[in-house]
C-alpha cells in the first residue's frame, strides 16, 4: 500500500514481515513479534541501518515479524524505502542495491 505519508511492504503471513513507514517529526521505530526476545533487538538494528542507508531521519516506522528469515526483513526494509522515496519525491541515491540471500 502507498499513500503520499504511508507506505508498507509484505505481508502478516507467517514467515514474512510487513515493514510500514509513515510522516512522524522524529525517528520512532517499533518491532512486533512473537519472539520479540529473541529477535527484537536485531530487527532494530536492521531496520536503523536501512533508515540511515537511505537518509530517512524523521519516520514512524513499524516491523510486525511472523519469524521471517533475515533476508526477507532486509528486502521489506529496501522495498518501503524505495516506496517511501516515491512517495515523498525525495532522492533514492543512498538506498542499497539487491542483496543476494545469505
Amino acid at each position: 500500500m502507498t499513500t503520499a505519508h504511508h507506505v508498507t511492504a509484505g505481508t502478516r503471513q507467517s514467515g514474512d514481515v510487513l515493514v510500514a513507514l509513515r510522516a512522524h517529526p522524529r525517528l520512532v521505530l517499533r518491532v512486533h513479534s512473537p519472539v520479540a526476545d529473541l529477535v527484537g533487538d536485531r530487527l532494530r538494528t536492521l531496520g536503523l541501518e536501512a533508515l540511515e542507508a537511505a537518509g530517512i531521519a524523521a519516520a514512524s516506522v513499524e516491523i510486525h515479524d511472523n519469524a521471517a528469515s533475515e533476508w526477507i526483513v532486509r528486502a521489506r526494509l529496501r522495498t518501503a524505502v524505495r516506496r517511501w522515496h516515491a512517495a515523498t519525491g525525495t532522492a533514492e541515491a543512498a538506498v542499497p542495491a539487491k542483496e543476494e540471500k545469505p
